[in-house]
């Protein structure tokens, strides 16, 4: 099987969707797909995926694969790509990346308006089908009227050979937030949570980009609730430096408005941390798995979860970390993962 996977860019501070798409592609050449990945935007600088021939910025013959996977929306790049499939008859599939979410869709609303009347719709109506990560994710592309068939296949982690040795501190303990300073990340109600809160004995740590400029808003929130000396900013880490952080961490939160999937969660179950999730992700399984919370998306439900996380023993919170751990080594390593989506893509190719 040869198959092209197709993103626009690939920027290494984007976050979850920029490893997904390479650590899926490096998985299916390993499961022995023959895997080209072509980078719209050429001059994005990434390591390229061992095993994966990587194109960037030209795009080749469609003719020469029997399947394209297209990652992302409201792109016109990935429109050109389509309009080839559509003139080769090569089947295309389309990972929608959460941009079909209600609160996604929100945002620059009627330019997703116009861009979905001149084109999008037309290349979602054609897809052979849809990659999905999450359950939640399929309800959303149901609902904005697509009924092809629909891969869930979700996202999985690459985890360290070796997890680093636990290093907390007693006296002042340690709430991480990995992910981008982006407005759909709650970061704002993590800070007004934290003001009811105002335990000491803790702090925040948030480890992230500031490519929005959201930032400087985070930080004259925290300055007006009085809590800016409770909170640690880190621009980016490499991989040892990320998994070290988790390590530091007595648990985890998330208080995204809107996710997909959510990889850092997934990373932070793999580094053995209780996670605090919100109903804009798709981890029920922190509550099914008693591993962390899955929350309603608001101040009152997280304040009250991290105070209840905080309340709990070193001990307690291990236990929950170890079952999160068991959770991503039975469900979201790539072997699984690749596994649901070559089944899918032979169903394309039938």
């Amino acid at each position: 099987m040869k198959v092209l996977h197709v993103t626009s860019g690939i920027n290494p501070q984007s976050g979850g969707p920029t490893r997904s798409v390479k650590g899926l592609c490096r998985a299916l050449s390993r499961a022995g797909v023959e895997v080209s990945l072509l980078v719209l935007r050429g001059n994005d600088p990434f390591e390229n995926p061992s095993g994966v021939n990587v194109l960037r910025g030209d795009i080749p013959d469609i003719s020469d694969y029997d399947l394209v996977h297209l990652h992302g929306l409201w792109n016109l790049g990935l429109h050109r790509v389509v309009k080839l499939c559509r003139r080769c008859k090569t089947p295309y599939v389309i990972s929608p990346r959460g941009m079909l979410d209600p609160w996604a869709l929100s945002v620059k609303k009627w330019k997703k308006k116009v861009a979905m009347c001149l084109y999008q719709r037309k290349d979602l109506q054609n897809a052979a089908a849809f990659h999905v990560t999450a359950e939640t994710e399929l309800e959303h592309v149901r609902t904005s009227g697509f009924s092809q068939m629909c891969i869930v296949s979700p996202n999985a982690v690459d985890l360290p050979e070796k997890m680093p040795e636990w290093h907390t501190d007693d006296n002042v303990k340690t709430v991480i937030f990995l992910s981008r300073l982006h407005p759909g990340k709650g970061l704002l109600t993590l800070a007004r949570a934290w003001a009811i809160i105002r335990r000491h004995d803790w702090k925040m740590k948030i480890v992230g980009p500031d490519l929005y400029g959201h930032k400087q808003e985070v930080l004259e929130t925290l300055v007006g609730l009085g809590i800016s000396d409770e909170w640690e900013f880190v621009e980016s880490l490499d991989d040892v430096q990320k998994w070290n952080a988790y390590r530091s961490a007595s648990f985890m939160v998330h208080p995204s408005v809107s996710e997909n999937f959510g990889i850092t969660i997934a990373e932070g179950l793999a580094a053995e941390l209780p996670v605090i999730a919100t109903k804009g992700t798709p981890w029920k399984e922190l509550d099914d798995r008693r591993c962390g919370w899955w929350i309603d998306i608001g101040v009152v439900p997280l304040a009250a979860a991290m105070q209840e996380c905080m309340s709990m023993s070193d001990s307690e919170r291990r236990q929950m970390g170890a079952r999160g751990r068991r959770l991503i080594e039975e469900k979201y390593t790539w072997t699984a993962a690749v596994k649901t989506l070559l089944e899918g893509y032979r169903g394309v190719l039938k």
